[in-house]
């Protein structure tokens, strides 16, 4: 019956570790009209020297999946229960693991997968290899082999030995479908009043078969009878606008079932007035006549029953379809009730019924209206008490996607869907909002059901409800997106942009410890006293370049001083701006990394072209040289571990170079053993330890920590690396000298140079330039 088409397949994509929605990879999917079922198959694999992992997977029709896989709360008035939402979690195994799914819903399916990340180290690129998840994923939609068209309004005749499916089309303005089936023949053209056939009828999607398992949300818009079981062989559904509805025959006997159906739609289109305006003139008249012919003992019945609340019309509610308008943010559009001049006012103020519900419909189109989010809000405003009296208004509204919302047997709330409600009681109560994040593509409905109470019910949980005097209630409705939450993020947290898989959405980036979809969960929220703690430590800690600074400015290596006041400076903006209290940012956060890594890498360059023993010329050409290559390289990665290796390893490899080829020239150790004893084994040592806590031993808990005494390493390291000052030589000693400076002390130059003759008392007196 089903062929296989349409199938898709996802080249491996890369699956990160889960510590925002920022982080998830999206896997597109398409369904297509008339796919009766479907299957997604997913592999996963893991680096080879890594161990497995686990993958966490949720498949969304219509939007993305909205997950808090760390269980961080969402904030107040966040609608997080989504429609036909799958989850599976497998690992890094390389095996197959599918989702099958009957009846999906045509049109765009997105899959989100990620890991947790528990471990929470900061690895060094380049140094360590990285444990990195791929993950696979194909689709393949069964779409229905043959379908039978049906015209609503005309019978027709047809014959059925397998399960057969039937679609139609509806207009905008049909509230309700009935289905029948009379004329059944079967076993040789005999006639029953039963008819052994089960009929199914779904809206937008093919109805599964009875040994198939759907979501409840296909449930909700599917009706299911029985033929077999009683005389009547027939119900009444509701179909979706703009889109195919079906219906699934199934014989229960294995001959042929000869039967014809009809469907008869029920049109509001030609209502002029209302069900409920009818029926309402038609009680009053009726409860007048009782009235006036009422004795004395009759009367008190009479007037309960004008008391008791009265039934709303079960079809053809009053609808208010609202008009999409964009704005030129992304994200950014709403909805009005009438476009006007004014376009960026989504109030629709209008009047509401208190005698029947009312429905307003509005639609999310793909792809940008899907990556923000939908905020709805309603202020219901309540009349002066010389109008209503001591009755007051309730509205118990509901927002429902894909279909409309019906009622439960006693009228007083909705059958499912979002619910909410305001009234008159008081201004507070008189105001609700809720908010969708993702809102999935389609229709989307907003019911509005209108009750009055009284306000003398006491401490009885139900109100006491009584027939509205009014005829409306006035209410303001906004319904409006924007990126995450109304563009930001509560106090702790800041709105970013990302595109994943072809989608582009918001997302909130929580810093100091909060969490959530609008960074308000506090609940691992660190205290004032520890970001103040961290912010002062990672700022503070770059005091302990100054001694650095000071000292190359006194020895007279004003470049090497001037590089290393610069790398404090940058470091201190940058860890200003990057801290999660109050941060204070000059530049953009990104320059002021920028300027963090390079002048950093720059100092560790100077330094080791300070220490090597070459001449004034080359010394510059080589630093002027790296520093160009560094801020290339700092620009194309500057977290790559050869960012800081190449120019460490040929600073060192110039370093001693030059020091063998002075050794080779004097015949003597050098630098002197002094030097390597009291500053350069001390310096390389923390030097060292630095970078070890730094590569090794970051995460993110004790960041601020680590960094801030590799911060005080490196600066300790610096100062007691710097070479001496140099001292030049006279015009006899560069004749006999190969290099005219070296960074010897003063008092050891008695050591390493000859003891010069007396001069006679005829001789010119030669004496050397202090240093």
């Amino acid at each position: 019956m089903d062929t296989a088409a349409m199938s898709q397949s996802l080249e491996p994509r890369q699956v990160y570790p889960f510590r925002r929605y920022g982080d998830v990879t999206l896997l597109p999917f398409v369904i297509a009209q008339g796919t009766h079922s479907a299957t997604w198959t997913f592999k996963a694999n893991i680096s080879s020297h890594c161990r497995p992992d686990i993958i966490h997977l949720y498949l969304q029709f219509g939007g993305l999946p909205v997950l808090s896989p760390l269980n961080a709360s969402f904030p107040d008035g966040f609608v997080t229960k989504r429609q036909r939402l799958h989850s599976l979690s497998f690992p890094t195994d390389s095996e197959l693991r599918f989702i099958n799914i009957s009846s999906p819903d045509p049109g765009q399916w997105f899959a989100a997968a990620f890991t947790l990340d528990h471990h929470q180290r900061i690895m060094q690129k380049g140094l360590f290899a990285p444990c990195e998840v791929y993950l696979s994923s194909s689709l393949t939609p069964y779409l229905l082999d043959e379908v039978v068209d049906l015209l609503p309004g005309q019978a027709t005749t047809h014959r059925v030995v397998k399960p057969t499916y039937f679609r139609f089309a509806t207009a905008r303005e049909l509230w309700s479908l009935d289905f029948n089936i009379s004329e059944c023949k079967f076993q040789g053209n005999s006639t029953a009043d039963s008819c052994p056939v089960i009929i199914s009828a779904t809206a937008e999607v093919p109805p599964a078969a009875q040994e198939d398992t759907v979501d409840s949300e296909v449930v909700q818009r599917s009706t299911t009878v029985n033929c077999s079981e009683g005389e009547t062989c027939g119900g009444t559904m509701t179909p979706a606008v703009d889109a195919w509805n079906y219906i699934l025959v199934e014989p229960t006997i294995d001959d042929p079932v000869e039967f014809k159906i009809f469907l008869s739609p029920y049109d509001c289109k030609s209502a002029h007035t209302s069900p409920a305006a009818k029926s309402r003139r038609k009680e009053n008249l009726e409860m007048l006549e009782k009235m006036f012919s009422a004795n004395a003992t009759t009367l008190r019945t009479v007037l309960q029953e004008y008391l008791r609340v009265p039934k709303f019309p079960s079809s053809c509610w009053p609808s208010h379809e609202l008009a999409h308008v964009n704005m030129p943010d992304t994200f950014e559009y709403g909805y009005r009730l009438d476009p006007g001049p004014d376009e960026t006012n989504f109030t629709s103020g209008f009047n509401v019924s208190l005698h029947e519900p009312t429905l307003i419909t509005f639609r999310v189109f793909p792809v940008l209206d899907s990556g923000g989010t939908l905020s709805v809000n309603l202020h219901l405003i309540s009349p002066g008490k010389d109008e209503h009296g001591p009755t007051n208004v309730s509205l118990r509204m509901v927002l429902a996607y894909g279909s409309r919302p019906p009622l439960k047997e006693d009228q007083k709330s909705w059958e499912w869907g979002n619910k909410f409600q305001v009234n008159t009681s008081s201004d507070g109560s008189s105001r609700a909002e809720l908010h969708v994040p993702f809102p999935e593509v389609g229709l989307w409905y907003l019911g509005l059901l209108p009750l009055c109470y009284l306000d003398d019910s006491g401490n009885s949980s139900e109100p006491n409800w009584v027939p509205c005097e009014m005829e409306s209630a006035h209410v303001e409705l906004t319904i409006n997106s924007t990126a995450c939450l109304n563009n930001k993020c509560g106090l702790f947290g800041r709105c970013f942009q990302y595109i994943s898989g072809g989608m582009i959405f918001s997302s909130c980036y929580c810093t100091s410890g909060y969490r959530g979809w609008g960074c308000t969960d506090n609940r691992e929220a660190r205290h004032y006293s520890a970001m103040l703690t961290e912010l002062l430590l990672l700022t503070i800690s770059n005091v302990f370049f100054m001694p650095a600074v000071l000292l190359a400015f006194y020895r007279r290596h004003f470049l090497e001083g001037l590089v290393y006041l610069t790398t404090m400076c940058a470091s201190v903006l940058y860890h200003a701006c990057d801290a999660d209290l109050s941060p204070i940012c000059v530049l953009r956060p990104n320059v002021l990394q920028y300027c963090d890594f390079l002048t950093a890498v720059v100092s560790l360059w100077v330094t080791l072209l300070c220490l090597a023993e070459v001449s004034m010329p080359l010394r510059t050409l080589v630093s002027t040289f790296g520093t160009l290559c560094i801020a290339i390289a700092v620009e194309n990665d500057r977290t790559g571990f050869l960012v800081i290796a190449l120019p460490a390893g040929l600073g060192l490899t110039l370093v001693f170079g030059s020091w063998v080829r002075q050794c080779v020239t004097r015949r003597s150790c050098f630098p002197h053993p002094r030097f390597w004893l009291i500053s350069l084994a001390p310096g390389a040592a923390l030097g060292v330890v630095g970078a070890a806590l730094y590569l090794g031993f970051e995460t993110r808990r004790n960041y601020a920590y680590v960094h801030s005494a590799w911060h005080a390493l490196v600066g300790l390291s610096l100062f007691l690396v710097l070479p001496p000052k140099r001292r030049c030589q006279s015009a006899a000693e560069k004749k006999e000298s190969v290099n005219t400076c070296s960074y010897v002390r003063v008092e050891e130059l008695s050591d390493m140079m000859p003891t010069p003759e007396l001069p006679s008392a005829h001789a010119p007196l030669v004496i050397a330039r202090g240093t």
